[in-house]
């Protein structure tokens, strides 16, 4: 009989007394999945030193954290409703979140271009990354080159690296006025070394005149200056055609101004010699009319 009563005063006294609180592992697991709502793909995520100021009932949910993003020693607040009060638990934890970045194979050296052989991904901490423009993937960095040396096992970043060289210095490329009736190129010489979009010099070997271009898109180059004595309106039009001379190619689409061809050359570097020739060119293909 005394063993029943005990039993029965053991049961009850559970029923009546326990909470539903969470556990520190129930609140590691919220804490976690509160996180995933800040990284796209955390590899791995590990929360080390946990602690609340009081229990944090059932049901509970983290209304807030700091800082932003939730790295290093983090602050973070747990709320739940309670007889139609809002309950507020506030808490810390040490949040460790490692990804993969690109790490420098061996030493690379400036206008190295970035590939596997010199590059590799290894895991890292966020926290000591931010501020930094590190890559995530390969596809992003192995399009780049070194714009300094990168000591081997030090982090790849943006701030370190270009897109590659599309020009190359000393490279002959075709310089390119484009209108819809008509095209001009002039092969030209590059003075430095350009990426797309980038802005670089390049002089017209025919001419010696050097020229401020922007590289476009592969076997583009756009000139970026207008000609420095605008061309006298002609009235005078050229029928469709095409006509080399020397580093010069002209392309008529569709029927146009002289003038308009005559600007265009001025523009690629052309010499009055070359002008004067494309324009005997021109008449001599039965291209000029009245």
């Amino acid at each position: 009989m005394m063993a029943h009563w005990l039993a029965l005063v053991m049961h009850v006294g559970f029923v009546v007394y326990a909470r539903p609180w969470l556990t520190p592992r129930d609140l590691k697991m919220g804490l976690r999945e509160h996180l995933a709502g800040y990284f796209a793909e955390p590899v791995r995520l590990e929360i080390e030193a946990l602690s609340t100021t009081s229990q944090v009932r059932k049901g509970a949910t983290i209304l807030t954290s700091s800082p932003h993003p939730p790295l290093g020693l983090i602050h973070f607040q747990w709320g739940w409703l309670e007889r139609e009060q809002v309950k507020t638990v506030t808490g810390t934890a040490t949040v460790h979140i490692h990804v993969p970045v690109g790490i420098a194979r061996d030493d690379i050296y400036r206008g190295e271009l970035l590939s596997e052989s010199n590059v590799t991904f290894e895991e890292r901490d966020l926290a000591s990354l931010i501020g930094l423009n590190y890559f995530l993937d390969a596809h992003s960095v192995y399009r780049l080159q070194a714009t300094g040396f990168i000591p081997k096992g030090a982090v790849v970043l943006r701030s370190n690296t270009q897109p590659r060289a599309f020009v190359v210095r000393g490279q002959i490329v075709d310089m390119v006025e484009h209108h819809p009736q008509f095209q001009v190129s002039a092969k030209v010489r590059a003075l430095e070394s350009g990426h797309i979009d980038g802005r670089i010099n390049v002089e017209n070997p025919s001419s010696m005149r050097m020229l401020r271009v922007r590289v476009t898109a592969r076997g583009l180059r756009r000139i970026d200056m207008k000609s420095e004595k605008p061309c006298p309106a002609s009235k005078q039009r050229i029928a469709p055609v095409a006509i080399a001379h020397n580093n010069l190619h002209i392309e008529v689409r569709d029927e146009v101004n002289l003038s308009d061809i005559v600007s265009s050359l001025n523009e690629v570097g052309a010499t009055p010699e070359d002008i004067a020739s494309i324009a005997r060119g021109l008449k001599s293909a039965g291209a000029l009319r009245p």
